[in-house]
Parts: structure tokens; C-alpha cells; sequence
């Protein structure tokens, strides 16, 4: 452009226009939002009447020589994409990313040239998180050659930095068009339907289809009615996510449920759709597929979390599970049992017996230590939890820092 910087140009499709650009725009807000570095990207307008040519921009020909890109190389590509009435052209402009390019990442090993890569990504929890991520938003185009690496300098130093660079092929749409109505309940080859299919010649019907879709010519084929998170696939299996944990589950589970549903509907806007039902379904849906997601989760795991230890108001905790109303309170309340934590030898002693309470504050016993330093273990667990999983106990660390447990 004017000012140096290098975009990247995405179009629609003549007979999809506005699906697949709009998918770009409402998809890598929400992946951002989540915590994945993203392509700045942009809805806006090509007018081919104001573009000019770099005189040493070139084109690879058929015959594989390099010769000058002109205006016919331009019409020629501008031939095969939607165009507005005036001439111009809907698109999406994706901000060159700064760093050296190194390519892709796996989803699982490591990277051989990059000293500070030590963890395998299938056991990197926002890798694993992904499948419900890609749940939530249909993400099933999920692959190494989705992803990007550069090496830039950060404070000095160099490191790399990850992308999940395609977010596209979400929600009901892929590049060219709506998406089939099998991707997010299948595999591409899935075995055990493909076979009963056969065998039936047809007659069993896989889940999907009979699946009433939610249909929009710029939202494509998108529902919620009959989401179910854990039985969600992408295209293809992908290590991180079969390695998936309950508690990786949880972590993201939080993060979705964590979107209000005027937050959705903010980020649903900037798909730019000309009909505002577009909209409105596309938000709908992303709602509908919200609240499963925290239904299922949050009942596989012990839900506890924002914990925090004070002297005069002892422990308090969030129920995330059931501050959103999907399951009630332990009728019983929690156990909980509090212990000196020796963090040299990982040497846990009891400060008394376990006590039985309601919802909290829990309150300490009274030979809590309180010098400098000093750690606590606090286990806390439902009492007959309605969810079998609450009965596992949370260990939760506190360290005494100044007058403040941390």
C-alpha cells in the first residue's frame, strides 16, 4: 500500500458472496480473543480502478518462466470472484505478519530449530483446548498447513511466535461454499459410519443427516439444536486433540463460557453481512453451542475455581457450574481439609480433620501458619455431589507473602 505494508487479498466466490470473508472477519476475533496470535485482518473494498502496479511484480507463467504481472493478470483473477454492482469488490485485507517466516507447526512433536520449544504440542493444554474451541465455532479445516511461525525479536532475543493463521472453514461455511452437512460429526473417512452405509446400502442414517440446519446463503449450514461438544471432529484426527484432558476441557470450557452473549453478538457483527438475519443466525447459533459446552465440562471435573485466602474472610471459591445454573449447589456442602505444605519436599501435614460446610467461606483452623513464607494445601471436595466428578478433591496452594496469602 501507500504507507510500505504488504496485505493479503481474499474474495468471495460469485455464486457465495459474503460467506467466505465473513467467516474471516467474526473468526479471527473470537480465536484473538481466546489467546491465539491471528493475521490482523480487515473487511473491506478493492476498487481495481485505483490499483497500480509495482513494476517488478511478476507472475509464474504456464511454461514456468516469470514475466511482469499487468491488468489482465488482475482481471483475470478479478474474473472469478464476487463483485459488487459498482465494479468494486468485498474483500478481506490480512496484514503481512512481521518476523522471518519458518513455516507451519505440527500438532505434535516439537520444533527442531527452536531451543525454547520443549513441551510436545499434544500435551501443550491450548493446543488440546482446540477441540472445544473448534467445537464451539466448527473449526474443522484444523491442520499443520493452517498454522504459521516467525522468528522475530522480542526484548533483544529472538523467539519464535505462533499463529493459528486459517480460522476460516468455521461456523457453516468453507472457502468456495457452505460446508457439507457431515463435517464437525465425521471424519473425512470415519470407518464405523462409512461401513454401516455400505452394508445398508444407505438405509442407516448418520447422525447429521438428520440434523435440521440452521441455513443462511452467508452463514452457510450452522446449528446448535443437536450440538453435542464431545462427539464434535474436525476434518481430519489431529493428535493435540486426541490427547485432550478433563481438565484441558475445563480450562477452555471457561473461556467460552466467559463470552456474554452481547460479546457474540459484537463479534458476529463484523462479518459485514448484508442481510441482518445473517447476523442474528449466526449469533443465535454461537449462543446455542455456548452453554453445552459448559454443561458437559464443567460436570467432568471438579469445577472450583477463583480461589482466594484472606485472614478475616478465610477461604472463598466460584462454582462456575453452578453460577450459570447448570447443576445446583452440593446439597451437602463441601469437605474440606487444610494441611501445612512443606514446598522443599512436597510434604503435606494436617492441620486437623476434615470439615464438613456449605457453599463457604471456609474458615481456617486456628493453628493456620502465618510467618513469612509459610504454604498451606487446602483439599476441597462435594459432599454427595449430584456430578460423580465433584467428589475428587481440588488441592488449591496458598503462600504467605507479607500480610497476604498469594
Amino acid at each position: 500500500d501507500a504507507k510500505g505494508e504488504t496485505w493479503f487479498l481474499e474474495f468471495d466466490p460469485p455464486h457465495y458472496p459474503e460467506g467466505a470473508t465473513g467467516a474471516v472477519a467474526v473468526a479471527t476475533k473470537i480465536f484473538w480473543a481466546l489467546g491465539y496470535n491471528q493475521v490482523e485482518s480487515f473487511l473491506t473494498t478493492f476498487d481495481p480502478k485505483k490499483a497500480e502496479f509495482d513494476p517488478q511484480a511478476t507472475i509464474r507463467r504456464p511454461s514456468g518462466a516469470r514475466t511482469k504481472f499487468t491488468k489482465d493478470d488482475m482481471n483475470s483473477i478479478l474474473e472469478r470472484v464476487a463483485k459488487n454492482a459498482d465494479g468494486t469488490y468485498r474483500v478481506i485485507a490480512g496484514r503481512l505478519i512481521p518476523g522471518k517466516v519458518l513455516g507451519g507447526f505440527l500438532f505434535a512433536g516439537t520444533r527442531s530449530d527452536d531451543p525454547n520449544d520443549v513441551v510436545p504440542h499434544e500435551h501443550r493444554r491450548e493446543l488440546r483446548a482446540l477441540q472445544v474451541f473448534g467445537a464451539w465455532t466448527n473449526l474443522v479445516d484444523m491442520k499443520a498447513g493452517n498454522t504459521l511461525d516467525t522468528l522475530i525479536t522480542e526484548n533483544g532475543r529472538g523467539i519464535v511466535r505462533h499463529y493459528l493463521q486459517d480460522v476460516a472453514s468455521t461456523f457453516g461455511t468453507g472457502a468456495l461454499a457452505p460446508r457439507d452437512g457431515d463435517e464437525g460429526y465425521e471424519y473425512l473417512y470415519d470407518q464405523p459410519p462409512f461401513v454401516k452405509r455400505l452394508v445398508s446400502l444407505g438405509l442407516f442414517l448418520s447422525p447429521w443427516q438428520t440434523v435440521d440446519y440452521q441455513e443462511h446463503p452467508e452463514v452457510g449450514k450452522f446449528e446448535g439444536r443437536q450440538f453435542d461438544p464431545v462427539k464434535w471432529k474436525p476434518r481430519v484426527p489431529i493428535a493435540a486433540l486426541r490427547h485432550v484432558r478433563a481438565d484441558d476441557a475445563f480450562w477452555a470450557a471457561l473461556r467460552v463460557l466467559a463470552f456474554t452473549d452481547e460479546q457474540i453478538r459484537a463479534a458476529a457483527s463484523v462479518g459485514g453481512f448484508t442481510d441482518p438475519a445473517g447476523e442474528k443466525l449466526l449469533g443465535d447459533v454461537l449462543i446455542e453451542r455456548r452453554n453445552p459446552i459448559g454443561q458437559v465440562y464443567f460436570a467432568a471435573i471438579n469445577p472450583l475455581t477463583g480461589f482466594a485466602l484472606t485472614d478475616g474472610g478465610g477461604l472463598t471459591v466460584e462454582n462456575p457450574a453452578v453460577r450459570a445454573q447448570f447443576a445446583p449447589a452440593p446439597e451437602k456442602g463441601y469437605e474440606v481439609s487444610w494441611f501445612r505444605f512443606n514446598n522443599t519436599t512436597g510434604q503435606s501435614e494436617p492441620l486437623g480433620p476434615p470439615a464438613a460446610s456449605p457453599a463457604g467461606p471456609f474458615r481456617p483452623p486456628a493453628a493456620l501458619p502465618a510467618g513469612a513464607d509459610a504454604f498451606v494445601r487446602v483439599s476441597i471436595r462435594a459432599v454427595e455431589p449430584a456430578p460423580a466428578a465433584w467428589a475428587v478433591p481440588v488441592d488449591v496452594y496458598f503462600r504467605r507473602s507479607g500480610a497476604n496469602w498469594m
